[in-house]
Parts: C-alpha cells; structure tokens; sequence
C-alpha cells in the first residue's frame, strides 16, 4: 500500500475526522475516541516535507513555496467512495504543519429517495384516515388516531450536526494556526532586517576605525573616530538586546 492510501486508511480506520501533522510532534488522527497517536517518535521536519511532496501536485508545491499556505483536495478514491479529503499545509521558516481532513458525503440520489418514501408514507396514512372514517360513523369503536410518519432525516440527525460542529471548529483552528504562523513568519523577517542593519552599522564602524588608524590621520580626526566608534558600539548593545528580547518572546509563542 502506497503512502496516500495508508495516510487515508489511517483515518477511516479509526472514524477519524482528520490527520495532524507538524515537524517535531508525533502525528496524530483527531477521532471520537480523542487524539490517536501514530507514531511513538516525533516527526522530522525532512519526513514531514516528503510526506507533502506525496500529496501535493507539483503546482500547488510551487504555490506553498511562494505563498506559506495551500489546500488541495485529493482526487476520490475507490477504497473509500463515501469519503473525500482535503489536504491543507502551511510552511514557515522551518516549521511545517500538515493536515488530512475528511468529509463524509452521502450517496447519490439520497434526498430524492427520502423524499418518495415520505410521500409514500403520507399516503398511506390518508388512505388509511379515509377507509377509518366510515366506519367511526357506523358506529364502531373509533380507532386511536393514526401516528404520524416518521421520515428519516438523516442529514440532519443529531451525530451529523455534532460532526459538522467539529468540522467548524478544527477549520477556526486551523485558521488561528495560520493566523499565527504568518505572524511567526514576519516577525522572523523583522528579526533578520534588523540583524542585517546591525551588520551594517559594524562594517562602518570597522570602516571609520581603520580610516582613524591609518598613517594620514592627526589627533583631533582620531578622537572624533574613538567618539563615533563608541556611539556605535552603544547602539549595537542596544539593538542586540532588543533582538534577544524579542527572540526569547518569540521563542516563547512557538513552544505554546
């Protein structure tokens, strides 16, 4: 069994409604029972990355790389012809997060069927109001009234508006998750912006010493050089600071 099917049947297996995937984290199915666990070893950022490759197009490859985030949905599969699934990835820096979500459709002509039983029904009890009706007025026992047809509303039963509720909720979940993760993203670029600035700022003070060194340079240019060098030198502490501050908050957000 190839990896696609395998990934699909891990979730069916259980009545899953969808499997987890994230560089550094165990995979997992979200099932009733609770989370299932697949592997007892995390996963690393390479297998993640090689199980996205399977199961993405080489098109939407191209569009994660370039925007952070896809969804694609799996062609059907004949091993599973009430399922279909939906794979939705997002990628930041070196943190990917995967998911495989199904979603359950009914069979063809299932409404059109509900409704020519319910109407077979509702005829059967007229039918049955009609032939009772005389004879009440003959003066038999009137016979308890007729209970109503019962339809079966499948697609509105408790457990499939329960499931739908769940759809909902992971698809706020994953939207939180991207959410965060772009956020993760620009602030990692902020950081590099900032760290590149600063590399900048020691290339010129480098700069300015080595003019103030160099055999043409009297005193007065050299004390300006010490003066600058020490005003850049602060700033340099300063913004290294800053950037540990925010490093550590960051840092922070991703363990959470």
């Amino acid at each position: 069994m190839s990896l696609v099917p395998s990934l699909l049947q891990a979730i069916v297996h259980v009545d899953g409604e969808a499997l987890v995937m994230h560089a550094g984290d165990k995979p997992y199915v979200v099932a009733p029972a609770g989370q299932i666990e697949l592997a007892s070893e995390p996963l690393a950022l390479d297998a993640v990355s090689g199980i996205v490759a399977q199961l993405l197009p080489e098109e939407f490859q191209h569009a994660l790389d370039e925007f952070g985030a896809v969804q694609y949905e799996l062609p059907p599969e004949s091993d599973f012809p009430r399922d279909r699934f939906t794979v939705v990835v997002a990628r930041g820096g070196n943190d990917v997060w995967a998911e495989i979500r199904r979603r359950r459709v009914l069979e063809d002509g299932f409404f059109d069927q509900a409704m020519a039983s319910a109407e077979r029904e509702a005829g059967a009890e007229s039918l049955a109001d009609r032939e009772a009706g005389p004879v009440a007025q003959a003066g038999s026992a009137p016979s308890s009234p007729a209970q109503p047809a019962t339809v079966a509303h499948e697609a509105l039963s408790p457990a499939l508006i329960e499931k739908t509720a769940a759809a909902a909720a992971q698809l706020e979940e994953l939207t939180r998750r991207l959410t965060v993760l772009d956020d993760r993203t620009k602030e990692l670029d902020e950081i590099d912006q900032r760290i590149q600035a600063l590399t900048e700022v020691a290339r010129q003070a480098e700069l300015t010493t080595q003019k103030a060194s160099g055999p043409d340079a009297g005193p007065e240019r050299y004390a300006e050089a010490v003066e600058h060098l020490s005003s850049e030198v602060l700033q340099m502490q300063a913004t290294l600071d800053t950037l540990k501050t925010e490093r550590a908050a960051l840092e922070e957000l991703r363990g959470h």
